[in-house]
């Protein structure tokens, strides 16, 4: 966006092709040629898909590590089963 994109917005307003709060039009003048370049590229999302990237493998992590716990608890619980209590 340029600097005075806000003020540049208010004399385009008549030009907006999304009716209600969204503003939108096919060739905006206040998008410069890198931010049309990021925006036709998806370039523009990629701090937000990375993100949810990292956070999935975040997730995936959390879910391996309580699975190895898990897995470690039940061997040690079969040990204990594996001993056998006399009555007297």
């Amino acid at each position: 966006m340029v600097v005075d994109a806000e003020q540049q917005k208010a004399h385009l307003l008549a030009q907006n092709e999304v009716e209600g709060h969204m503003f939108k039009m096919k060739d905006d003048p206040r998008i410069t040629k890198i931010g049309k370049v990021l925006r036709k590229t998806s370039l523009d999302e990629f701090p937000q898909d990375s993100t949810n990237i990292l956070e999935f493998i975040a997730a995936k992590q959390a879910v391996e590590e309580l699975f190895t716990l898990l897995v470690s608890f039940g061997q040690q619980t079969n040990a204990y089963g594996a001993v056998k209590l006399d009555a007297t």
